[in-house]
């Protein structure tokens, strides 16, 4: 039964009882009589009733005072007049003013019925305004997240009128935002009729479907990006400001020899593949990694297979095949290969897939010499593996005790485990707990009193204190013998000295703990040379192919008209710089984005859903409706790579056509959660394999602190949770 708390606003003590007798059948009651004002306000303050019911023929105090003290309250209690008589029109009166029903005290059956519906309509009243607040915090909220972001927003109808523009949108227009909103578009810039961003909006809008185009407004010497979304009542538009990047990108050239001298100077080796994966460069670093020179691999027509240890040739082979198909545009793989002196070095290769104009294939590939890093890792495994296979001589000793006579005995084995001879001591609790621990003893003779009254069999861990005040573990199981009525007449058990696998379990959680940090540290200095690998690329190499293209222009200047294989050539070139320039802002966003250091987590998120979708055949769903949390760079960045290793798997094998993927913080803790709809899989036999790619997202997931769920079966996609715990320096 529901309890309820009722506050009876009634002089009639009879009455009052008589109502109360009511409820109870009802209702587990709580109830408070009052007859006064001051009672009644104090009921309200200390009792806090879930209903109140009141009679409207008091002396000093009726029912419509009380309402309306009720009302200037604000309260959503309902309020129900019981009375002896009263009009229809004084009834309808005072449920005008906010009574919830009334009831005439000789038809008290309809009460239980009427307080029910009475609370239940306050309960929905209550919801509806906690929901309207709620909806009008979000739209608040959207509204201070559109003034945050970097990009321009706005909003028209179908029309073609603003309803938003966001604070960015003034700054790039040299406009207050305000006096843009129910102006036709194309009558504040008219010059845009026409344009590119012109058609992309018409045809947005015609077509309802997302589009995305780069534009220039000589008005305002503004060069701009826009993303634009449609819908049946108009468009949203985020505008990036890529002035800076367009001109970065009419002035990136820099001549060939320097842009291979900084390749040169890089810590990685870079080599150039054509479509036969023949060498067409390789650069110094390369040469000291493999010791071929790069005359020597052009000369004896070395292929990137020939230098592969044979083990691995499979799945390169495989890896290779895909991506001159243009099935696998980039790929990070570890794996062996050989040197010319013979040796076989494991390396990590990053490799991705150029195409030129007329369709020719070259693969490019950075490649850093890792045997070290792997060395350490397989002794970390061989003693993690020696560790697991030790295994310490099993002491195993019997004991039993007679119920009848409470008599107990031991083995001679459980004599030694303590380090005392049988004539020592007669077997007992008492002589047990001699030996437990101090800091064990309270703990072991209140189980040892349990195991009496429970009759169930059981299992306890415990330290010993031999003789020769040696510490050593121990473990003892016991079972009852009952008798044909179910009464125990005996109990017995073994008791073993588990101090080697203790030990060995203590030495192997150090081990684990170590492996952890190592694990850790390798992560954090692989993220530090993606940093400065990719930061060197970007702005060392970008600075050179500016110089490269600027001077390629200047030399066509220079041709006279009727060079045309020279000018062809030089066109030539400089088509080949721009896709250059292409690989590298390619290379060096796979290395780290810098999006995750410039706009944060979110963004980042985005960015990756965006570029997932773009070279895949996948629909990427990312939503948040969070604001950017305040997280350490560390952790940003490990559920960063957690998400892209998800997203590779999804594309990699489920043959998944949609994923959905979300971030948002429950209870304390952060929620990363991604959903594909591919062929899924049988998560017994993953978990025999032990994938890299599952293992990799765990240990991560470990080194955050975080939990990590899959959920999926063969035919029903994949679902992974990855849930962070949120401390005091990690709050969004």
């Amino acid at each position: 039964m529901i309890e309820l708390k009722t506050l009876l606003l009634e002089d009639s003590p009879t009455d009052a009882e008589i109502i109360q007798r009511v409820l109870r059948k009802e209702y587990v009651l709580h109830a408070r009589v009052v007859s006064t004002k001051e009672a009644f306000l104090k009921a309200l303050d200390e009792f806090q009733p879930d209903i109140i019911l009141a009679d409207n023929s008091l002396p000093q105090f009726n029912a419509v005072e009380a309402l309306k003290l009720i009302r200037s309250r604000s309260l959503y209690t309902p309020f129900i007049l019981v009375t002896g008589t009263v009009s229809e029109e004084y009834a309808a009166g005072i449920i005008k003013q906010g009574a919830d029903d009334f009831i005439l005290k000789d038809r008290l059956g309809r009460l239980p019925a009427a307080v029910d519906a009475a609370m239940k309509q306050r309960q929905h009243e209550k919801e509806k305004l906690a929901a309207q607040q709620e909806l009008a915090k979000s739209a608040e909220s959207l509204r201070t997240l559109l003034e945050r972001i970097s990009d321009g927003f706005v909003a028209l109808d179908n029309n073609w009128r603003y309803t938003y523009a966001n604070q960015k949108v003034g700054e790039m227009t040299r406009r207050d935002p305000q006096t843009l909103i129910g102006k036709y578009i194309w009558n504040e810039f008219p010059d845009a009729i026409g344009s590119p961003t012109y058609t992309a909006f018409m045809t947005a809008m015609r077509e309802q479907r997302y589009i995305t185009n780069d534009d220039y407004y000589p008005e305002l010497d503004l060069w701009y990006e826009n993303h634009i979304y449609p819908s049946s009542n108009g468009i949203s538009v985020f505008i990036r400001d890529i002035s800076e990047r367009k001109r970065a990108e009419k002035e990136l050239s820099a001549l060939k020899d320097r842009l291979f001298f900084h390749i040169e100077s890089s810590p990685l080796g870079f080599i150039e593949w054509d479509d036969q994966l023949l060498v067409r460069s390789w650069s110094r670093r390369a040469e000291e990694i493999f010791g071929w020179s790069e005359q020597e691999m052009i000369e004896l027509q070395r292929n990137a297979m020939s230098i592969v240890y044979e083990e691995d040739l499979p799945k390169l082979s495989t890896i290779g095949e895909r991506m001159l198909a243009g099935d696998m545009p980039r790929s990070s793989v570890q794996h062996r290969n050989w040197r010319k002196d013979g040796r076989v070095i494991w390396c990590e290769w990053f490799n991705s897939v150029s195409k030129d104009k007329k369709g020719n294939t070259t693969i490019l590939s950075l490649v850093q010499d890792v045997t070290e890093r792997k060395v350490a890792e397989q002794s970390l495994r061989e003693s993690e593996r020696r560790l697991k296979e030790a295994q310490s001589i099993a002491h195993i000793a019997s004991w039993e005790v007679d119920l009848a006579t409470r008599k107990q005995t031991w083995s001679d084995e459980l004599y030694r485990i303590f380090g005392i001879e049988r004539s020592e001591g007669e077997a007992s609790r008492q002589l047990f707990l001699s030996f437990v621990h101090p800091e064990d003893r309270e703990r072991i003779n209140a189980e040892a009193n349990a195991i009496y009254e429970s009759t169930q069999n059981a299992a306890m861990h415990f330290r010993i204190i031999r003789k020769d005040g040696q510490l050593r573990y121990g473990y003892s199981e016991w079972k009852w013998d009952l008798d044909n009525s179910g009464r125990p007449f005996r109990l017995y058990g073994i008791m073993q000295d588990i101090t080697e696998r203790k030990e060995a379990e203590l030495a192997l959680q150090r081990t684990n703990e170590e492996l952890h940090k190592l694990s850790a540290h390798l992560q954090d200095v692989r993220e530090e040379e993606r940093i400065h690998i990719a930061r060197e690329i970007h702005d060392e190499l970008g600075q050179q192919l500016t110089g490269l293209k600027m001077d390629m222009y200047w030399l066509r200047k220079k041709l006279r008209p009727e060079d045309q294989d020279l000018i062809a050539k030089a066109d030539e070139i400089i088509s080949l710089i721009d896709e250059t320039v292409k690989s590298v802002r390619r290379i060096s966003s796979s290395l780290r984005p810098s999006i995750l250091d410039d706009l944060g987590l979110i963004a980042a998120l985005e960015w990756h859903s965006e570029e997932v979708q773009k070279r895949s055949e996948i629909e990427v769903n990312f939503h948040t409706d969070m604001e950017e949390p305040e997280l350490p760079l560390s952790v940003s960045t490990g559920i960063f790579r957690i998400y892209q290793e998800v997203l590779t798997n999804a594309v990699r094998h489920s043959n998944a056509h949609f994923i959905t993927s979300s971030l948002a913080v429950h209870e304390d803790q952060l929620v990363l959660h991604i959903k594909d709809d591919g062929k899924g899989m049988d998560q017994a036999m993953v978990a025999a394999k032990k994938t890299l790619g599952l293992v990799g997202i765990r240990e991560r997931t470990y080194l955050l602190g975080g939990r990590f769920e899959m959920d999926s079966a063969p035919g029903k996609g994949t679902a992974i949770t990855i849930t962070i715990p949120l401390n005091a320096n990690t709050k969004p």
